[in-house]
């Protein structure tokens, strides 16, 4: 498994460049749904990649004997990245549809992010100065349908990220939901899921088991006191125990094991 997770790093990254290279020649040739498809893959490449790198960073960590304990820097350009990708996939979507709902969302998260970017200004060099003066400026621009959009953005938070029936927007709330959960991004744009034991089992926040794991707890655990109570538990308890399995491939390997029965079981 660990050597898969080195693969999916280095494969997540050369799609995230390919992907942004492609938006830019679309974007140059007027190929404005095309540059947005693009950014939109890039944007899900990013997330995944953010993800993989630090679960890449833990692993070349213990191989080198340590702890698995990463101190990872870093935040600004991530941040930074964030915001361009936001940006790019705004003005597409407003060129292709000035009056689309989704409009408001990303404006929300654009806007989050430029003013997460402001926390980080004084260790700014001349360069991101100059970004973050832009980033201002088109968070300013883009307020506007924030503050338009209230009722739309009450409404899309009531539904979970991979319920979300626009194509469009399920792409980019999923995507910010992955990259929210890395440690190097320093805001959360959307809520990640709980199963901390079992992501650090898997070393990935997607696979069918986890899907099963959270249905079971949408389901059954979170529609009864009881399951509430439990799940209150676990949250509470569950970190603690999930990084203390990620520095151990082989305690990992073997709860990985039970829980994929555990999985099987479930779905039948």
């Amino acid at each position: 498994m660990e050597q898969i997770i080195f693969t999916w790093e280095r494969e997540s990254k050369e799609n995230l460049e390919k992907s942004l290279e492609r938006a830019e020649y679309y974007k140059d040739k007027g190929n404005v749904q095309k540059a947005l498809e693009e950014y939109l893959d890039a944007l899900e490449f990013f997330a995944s990649y953010q993800d993989y790198y630090e679960r890449a960073a833990k692993i070349r960590n213990m191989d080198a004997g340590g702890t698995g304990e990463v101190r990872f820097s870093g935040e600004v350009f991530v941040l930074f990245d964030s915001y361009y990708l936001l940006a790019d996939i705004y003005l597409c979507v407003y060129e292709i549809d000035s009056s689309s709902k989704n409009l408001a969302y990303i404006a929300d998260k654009l806007c989050l992010v430029v003013a997460e970017l402001a926390k980080y200004q004084k260790d700014f060099n001349v360069k991101q100065i100059e970004s973050y003066d832009d980033a201002t400026s088109t968070a300013r621009l883009v307020s506007h349908d924030v503050k338009r959009g209230q009722e739309t953005l009450a409404n899309i938070k009531k539904v979970k990220p991979e319920k979300t029936d626009n194509e469009q927007l399920r792409r980019i709330r999923v995507a910010l939901k992955k990259l929210s959960s890395t440690k190097l991004f320093s805001i959360e744009l959307e809520k990640a899921d709980g199963c901390f034991i079992a992501t650090a089992a898997y070393m990935t926040t997607e696979h069918p088991d986890l899907d099963t794991f959270r249905d079971f707890r949408d389901r059954q655990l979170l529609t009864n006191p009881f399951g509430k109570f439990l799940v209150s538990v676990y949250y509470q308890v569950s970190p603690s125990i999930a990084s203390y399995i990620e520095k151990k491939p082989r305690l990992r390997q073997f709860i990985r094991k039970r829980l994929a029965l555990l999985a099987q079981w479930l779905r039948k």
